[in-house]
């Protein structure tokens, strides 16, 4: 199988500018690629909507990317309720923080905390880690992690393979229009 890795999570805001304010000047994200979506029928097929177009950036905190959009069309309506975590679907995307009391202290009046940061040895009798659940100011859930020593530690891969540039670069009208996976049949 050709899985190398998760690249990304993508959340979607309200209002770009916001989110990008919130997400880069609060948790210290960095913008690395601005990319719309345009309105096309192919878009549309792909993300399931009817006349899309979006505005887009991924950002990098880390070895963590994120990527954050602002549907223009169709508009989504912001819900009644936060979801909870315990729903179907992704449930929270985690930070690892490097020392969680002094982090509470600096996020607690810009973040909704539903509790103060709990430290747990779950892993193991000596595993000292700290975790707290926020949510940004569009209800999505955002778990601060200090992890202990017996935690999963996240760590950049060494792949082999490296993506390459096309030969020849394509047209704007050609980037939906490219070869689809049912076409490479047809080719071979």
């Amino acid at each position: 199988m050709g899985i190398l890795g998760m690249h990304h999570v993508a959340i979607s805001v309200p209002n770009l500018d916001e989110g990008l304010a919130f997400y880069c000047d609060v948790l210290g994200f960095e913008k690395l690629q601005y990319g719309p979506i345009e309105p096309d029928p192919i878009a549309d097929a792909i993300c399931e909507l009817p006349n899309v177009s979006a505005q887009g950036w991924i950002l990098r905190h880390g070895y963590g990317l994120l990527e954050m959009w602002e549907f223009d069309s169709p508009r989504a309506e912001m819900p009644e309720e936060n979801r909870k975590v315990n729903e179907f679907g992704w449930a929270h995307i985690s930070l690892m923080v490097d020392d969680m009391p002094s982090t509470y202290e600096e996020l607690k009046d810009k973040l909704f905390f539903p509790h103060p940061p709990i430290r747990h040895t779950v892993e193991g009798d000596s595993n000292d880690a700290w975790t707290a659940y926020c949510r940004d100011p569009w209800g999505n859930v955002i778990e601060l992690w200090q992890i202990g020593h017996e935690d999963p530690f996240p760590h950049a891969p060494d792949f082999e393979w490296r993506p390459q540039p096309l030969a020849t670069a394509m047209e704007k009208e050609e980037r939906y229009r490219g070869v689809s996976v049912s076409m490479l049949g047809e080719s071979e």
